[in-house]
């Protein structure tokens, strides 16, 4: 049985793999980072839609209280031609 032997010789296949090697793990790290950028972006964006749908809510809410109120103050009024009318002989 023959023990494997290992050569500590650069060839032009060892020198092509390594750069292959090094190219390969430079172009990972610039994908990485350029996706890193792009979820940062899509994180503002949805920080930013999520501010402005609190504030539509909060225009809903307001608008909605409004209504109530003007409602309260017609049954208010209409109560109190009511008793009018219920007084008048």
């Amino acid at each position: 049985m023959t023990v494997p032997k290992f050569e500590n010789t650069w060839t032009i296949g060892n020198i092509l793999t390594l750069a292959a090697m090094v190219f390969g793990g430079f172009y990972a790290l610039a994908i990485l980072r350029a996706d890193a950028a792009s979820l940062r972006s899509n994180v503002d964006d949805l920080k930013l839609n999520m501010i402005q749908q609190e504030a539509r809510v909060r225009s809903l809410e307001m608008g909605a209280g409004r209504t109530e109120e003007k409602l309260i103050n017609i049954l208010a009024g209409i109560s109190r031609v009511e008793r009018q009318l219920d007084e008048t002989p």
